[in-house]
């Protein structure tokens, strides 16, 4: 049921109560709701798109080059599915091996993930013809959950989504910090409305978990939501174009065209060996005609330097000074998407500016470390020199991948995956939840979604906030 106002409601109680109509907040009510749960679900946005809605997700990013705050998510029913690829796939072994979790807790539900993303077939993951690396696919989903899961929503007799109320406030009980009393809403972003809560769920995205916790504690008068590292260990997966590879092989090369259907990851035995954070590797082949000439020139510089013979040869071949040279047949961007391991400073905190609800906006810290240099360079060289061996051609590795004061490249950028900041743990001195995705030292307050991830992988996290919501969803309906 969809709400106009409270009053339809009346004096009904909500066993949960979930701020955030995105996939963690759209799965988790919609499973409860199939357990015969009461739910009030919350969402700041409209059901459709609004510049309005959008400014005040605005803040300020300090540190390297990143997305406009207002640009990387959105505030409407479905949350940032509304403009994701759909690129699916779950996190691996070794993404858990600093987790208090494994990843069994969450492979269970991943049958019930596909078909919540209307996923067909299997996660590929095989040997690759590169050593210490495997080959990997995705799979993709075009779900977008607040047109998939509408009309479920509206004729639901146990869910009933409230619009445009943002969360102002968590408010906890005066006699005892740990409970969760009541919340501060602007309802139909019009007046500040205080609705008592049972169980609540906060499922407001990367960015506004932290932003809300922040906000809530900085207002609380006693010890509610103090001393854990809420907003701490942000993280983002850093990915783009970093080297290219040039053959002289024919482009329907069986060999070569493979690598154009590649998704190239380090296996445990070379991650761990190499003290590398996870990645994958994959090949983009530009068809090799006049408009692209001049780029060729200016990428095979570096090639000239470490293979002056190969480098001199495809530099006459491609402007006609040897006509008789066989032509470059095959260039490559290698792409890259990587894991960024969780660091204290990058974070999100308070601004000293508020929006029109008198909340304070963000203030994004990010900034790629050395880590995911050092593992694209160990990486990078390894399949360098396999690709030598192979006699399928060279690569040329950008420069600032050795020199990271170069990291502005416009080649580097990163995704729209917010990771961290109520991240999960065994204590609250160094995480925000438990392995149960409930906060700290209180009792009836949880965070879903990747805000809570331990660790990103390199994975795209929409498959994996599916099955936790899923997994939440079997734990407070136990």
């Amino acid at each position: 049921m969809i709400l106009k106002n409270l009053d339809q409601i009346g004096s009904k109680e909500f066993e949960f109560t979930i701020i955030g109509s995105g996939p963690a907040g759209i799965t988790l009510a919609t499973t409860l709701a199939k357990k015969n749960k009461r739910i009030l679900l919350i969402e700041a946005g409209g059901s459709n798109f609004s510049e309005k809605s959008q400014s005040f997700y605005n803040g300020k990013v300090i540190g390297d080059k990143y997305f406009p705050l207002t640009t990387c998510r959105l505030r409407y029913l479905g949350g940032t599915s509304g403009h994701w690829v759909g690129n699916c796939r779950p996190l691996d072994e070794i993404d858990f091996d600093e987790w208090i979790i494994n990843k069994n807790s969450i492979d269970i539900y991943e049958n019930r993930a596909k078909e919540i993303l209307n996923l067909k077939g299997d996660f590929f993951n095989a040997k690759s013809e590169f050593e210490e690396f495997q080959e990997i696919a995705f799979l993709q989903s075009e779900v977008r959950f607040g047109e998939k899961y509408n009309e479920e929503i509206k004729n639901s007799k146990n869910i009933f989504l409230l619009l445009n109320s943002p969360l102002l406030e968590i408010i906890s009980r005066k006699d005892n910090y740990k409970k969760v009393e009541k919340i501060k809403i602007k309802l139909n972003n019009e007046k500040d409305y205080l609705l008592k809560i049972d169980k609540l769920i906060l499922a407001t995205g990367g960015i506004e978990n932290s932003r809300i916790l922040l906000w809530s504690k900085h207002l609380s008068k006693n010890d509610f939501l103090k001393n854990m590292p809420i907003g701490n260990y942000w993280n983002e997966h850093p990915s783009g174009e970093i080297a290219q590879f040039i053959s002289e092989e024919k482009g329907n090369n069986s060999n070569i065209q493979r690598l154009t259907k590649m998704h190239l990851v380090p296996n445990r035995n070379f991650i761990k060996k190499e003290k590398i954070n996870n990645i994958t590797i994959n090949f983009y082949e530009h068809k090799n005609n006049e408009n692209i000439k001049k780029t060729l020139i200016h990428r095979i510089k570096d090639l000239a330097c470490i293979a002056p013979n190969l480098g001199k040869k495809i530099v006459d071949s491609l402007i006609n000074l040897r006509p008789n040279l066989r032509p470059v047949h095959c260039f490559f961007s290698v792409l890259f998407n990587a894991e960024q391991k969780p660091t204290f400073n990058n974070k999100i905190i308070l601004s000293d500016k508020t929006d029109i609800h008198g909340m304070p906006k963000v203030k994004l810290y990010w900034n790629i470390q050395s880590d995911v240099f050092r593992t694209l360079r160990i990486v990078l060289e390894n399949i360098g020199e396999q690709l030598i061996k192979k006699k399928y051609g060279r690569i040329g590795i950008d420069r600032y991948v050795f020199d990271e004061s170069f990291k502005f490249s416009k080649d580097i950028f990163a995704n729209f995956h917010h990771i961290g900041g109520t991240i999960m743990g065994d204590n609250q001195s160094n995480s925000v939840v438990d392995k149960n995705l409930k906060v700290h030292n209180t009792e009836n307050l949880y965070i879903l979604g990747s805000s809570t991830f331990t660790t990103g992988g390199f994975s795209h996290p929409t498959f994996s906030i599916v099955q936790f919501s899923l997994r939440l969803a079997d734990h407070l309906s136990s």
